[in-house]
């Protein structure tokens, strides 16, 4: 879960712009499957 992103004032809740980047290119390599809330309920 990601509270925020690029915003240093929190560090315990929030990552840096290029992690998240690489978490986006880490999903889009197809070894995940991303479900909608509304799928899941």
């Amino acid at each position: 879960m990601y509270h925020k992103f690029g915003v240093s004032k929190y560090p315990s809740t929030n990552i840096t712009l290029e992690q998240f980047e690489s978490h986006l290119q880490e999903f889009s390599l197809s070894k995940y499957k991303v479900l909608s809330l509304e799928f899941i309920l």
